[in-house]
């Protein structure tokens, strides 16, 4: 009998995306004139709270406005995630509260 070939299937680690990469997409929004202000803002928001927590964006979907309040009160805050429904602890950078001062 032949053995079966097993094709091993490589896991990729998912990175956060780095600080150039992150200015480059806030410059991008900024720059965009054809977005409403009310987008910039929303877009703005979005991807500086990404950027800082490491959350994914089905994650970063999932919160309210009281996840968001906390984190930035308290540096973190809970969220269930609907998915698994598993419970992830978040916690913000220190440059989150830099950035939000």
């Amino acid at each position: 009998m032949k053995p079966k070939n097993k094709k091993i299937k490589l896991k990729r680690i998912k990175e956060s995306i780095k600080e150039v990469e992150y200015k480059k997409l806030i410059n991008a929004v900024k720059g965009d004139e054809s977005l409403r202000p009310n987008s910039k803002q929303n877009l703005l928001r979005t991807f500086t709270i990404l950027y800082f927590t490491g959350l994914r964006l089905n994650e970063l979907q999932e919160m309210k406005l009281s996840h968001i309040k906390e984190l930035l009160e308290n540096g973190e805050t809970k969220l269930i995630l609907p998915k698994t429904k598993s419970e992830r602890k978040l916690f913000a950078t220190y440059a989150l509260y830099k950035t939000n001062r």
